[in-house]
Formats: C-alpha cells, sequence, structure tokens
C-alpha cells in the first residue's frame, strides 16, 4: 500500500488487516460493555445502550481503536460498540426513499405482512425504525442489501424493449 494513502490513525497494521475495523458511514450500535471503566462512563454519558450511531473516522493502533462519530465530539473505544448488520434497521432517510421505491415497483415481489388481520394492502411500508404494515400489526427490522439500490431494472424490458413496458396496468401494451 502507498504510504501517502495510509488511512489515518493505522500505524504499521498490513493492508488485510484493515477490513476488519469500521469505515467512516458505517453503522455502530452501543453495547455498553467492555473497554476501560473510564472510557465506558464516559460512552454511557453521552450514549444510549443500543443507540445506532454512524461512524465518521476510525483510527487504529496496535492495542486499540478509537471510532469518531457523526455529530458527536472526540473519540471512544471501539470495543464499546458493534457493527449494525447491513440491512438492519434503523435506516437513514435515503435508504427508506430507496426501499419505498423497491416496494413500489411493479416488477419485483414486494415485502407483505402475513395478512392474517385483515389488512387492506399487505405491502410493508419502510420507515427509519424499521418496516410497518398498514395494518398495524406487523413490523420487520431487515431488508435484503440489493433492495437498499432502489427498484431494479425490469428484465423484461432489457429482452423485449419498450413493448414490455407496463401501461395502464397492462403488460406488453406499450408506451
Amino acid at each position: 500500500m502507498d504510504e501517502n494513502k495510509r488511512p489515518m490513525g493505522y500505524s504499521g497494521l498490513p493492508s488485510s488487516e484493515y477490513d476488519r475495523f469500521p469505515k467512516a458511514g458505517d453503522r455502530m450500535v452501543f453495547t455498553g460493555e467492555g473497554g476501560y471503566e473510564i472510557q465506558r462512563k464516559h460512552a454511557l454519558e453521552t450514549f444510549k445502550v443500543g443507540q445506532v450511531l454512524t461512524v465518521e473516522q476510525c483510527g487504529v493502533s496496535g492495542w486499540d481503536h478509537r471510532i469518531w462519530f457523526a455529530g458527536h465530539e472526540g473519540w471512544f473505544n471501539g470495543v464499546l460498540f458493534d457493527p449494525v448488520p447491513k440491512g438492519q434497521a434503523p435506516w437513514t432517510d435515503e435508504q427508506v426513499a430507496k426501499l419505498n421505491e423497491f416496494q413500489s415497483c411493479d416488477h419485483a415481489h414486494p415485502f407483505t405482512c402475513p395478512g392474517e388481520g385483515g389488512c387492506p394492502s399487505r405491502n410493508l411500508i419502510a420507515t427509519n425504525e424499521g418496516w410497518v404494515c398498514a395494518c398495524g400489526d406487523y413490523t420487520q427490522d431487515w431488508a435484503h442489501e440489493g433492495m437498499f439500490l432502489g427498484a431494479p431494472p425490469n428484465p423484461a424490458e432489457f429482452l423485449f424493449g419498450d413493448s414490455a413496458k407496463v401501461r395502464d396496468g397492462n403488460p406488453g401494451k406499450g408506451e
């Protein structure tokens, strides 16, 4: 690795080790466990256990890693946080918009409510806290990674061109 491009604070670690540390934009959940007592106390004064935060920067040395979070002053010991699995809520406004775009496209099956309460529309609606059903009886807190890209391309349009587009609810009518 070019020494001039080494991430800040990565002191002598081989490049194969970089991937195990959080990167800017990663989301971490505060566990309130681990670390030195004084670091844990400071973090508990700043965050609520279970709070999800966005990494602004991570610095790594041979014995620890320090994380700076967007919207918060100073650094925190990385062992006090766990990564939020990809696709796990809570989601950003941008992610919610992309998930709802996926849900509304007419050529991919949306996430749905089991419908046991006789809900009027079984399609789930993405919110910052996860999926909800209009019936209020069902929630879900995860999505497939690819759904965060928004509506997928229509494979029929790729294969058949404009004649495959849906018009007035009828496939094959074209525009």
